[in-house]
This record gives C-alpha cells, sequence and structure tokens, in this order.
C-alpha cells in the first residue's frame, strides 16, 4: 500500500514510526518535497492546525490523488467533514513517546 505521510514533527514521527511496521511511508516536510510516486492509497496529516488548513490538505489530496485521508492533528470540530474521503484519528499518548503509545492504545476513528 503507498502511503505518504504530510508533516514530520513530533506526531508525524510517531505516527511515521508505528506505521512503517506494517508498510513504507513517504514523508512530505517543509524541507523534503521529493517523493517516489505521484498517487498513494492513504494519505496520513500530521501538520498543525491553521486557519488555512482545509484548503492546505484539498491541495495535497489534488496532488497525491489518495483513496483516503487519515487526520491525526487536532483540529476544530467540522473540520473533517470539510475534507472530502477524510477521517480524523486523534493520537493519544505521552509526548515525546508517541510512537510507543499509539502502539498501546486503540485507535479511535472519526467522519
Amino acid at each position: 500500500m503507498k502511503t505518504i505521510l504530510i508533516g514530520y514533527g513530533e506526531i508525524g514521527k510517531g505516527v511515521r514510526g508505528f506505521y512503517e511496521r506494517f508498510h513504507d511511508i513517504d514523508v512530505i516536510d517543509l524541507d523534503y518535497e521529493e517523493v517516489a510516486h505521484s498517487e498513494y492509497d492513504i494519505m496520513l496529516v500530521a501538520i498543525p492546525y491553521s486557519a488555512g488548513f482545509v484548503g492546505i490538505i484539498k491541495e495535497y489530496q489534488k496532488r497525491f490523488k489518495p483513496k483516503g485521508t487519515i487526520i491525526f492533528s487536532t483540529v476544530a470540530i467540522g473540520t473533517t467533514s470539510q475534507i472530502k474521503g477524510a477521517v480524523h484519528a486523534p493520537i493519544e499518548g505521552k509526548h515525546p513517546h508517541l510512537e510507543d503509545s499509539i502502539s498501546l492504545w486503540v485507535p479511535m476513528i472519526g467522519g
């Protein structure tokens, strides 16, 4: 499964560490824009919420054409419903050891 991760801060590193156990993940970071594919099955989102968040994610969706988008970022209520094919999966865990925490908690996914 071709997966791309948008954002590589503390949350992104924990998400990547966990999901890489199952398949390869390409990462988009502010300093790293080269990726292996132009289309992905899943897009994982771990960038900070901002007023332009929805537009930013839609642009990444247009660029990478994912079949599904999972948002790990803490977002305002109603944000996910504005993004086609997106679900929200809040991260529970203890900073900075999020990879370990993600492994322990049963994930929640909301629309």
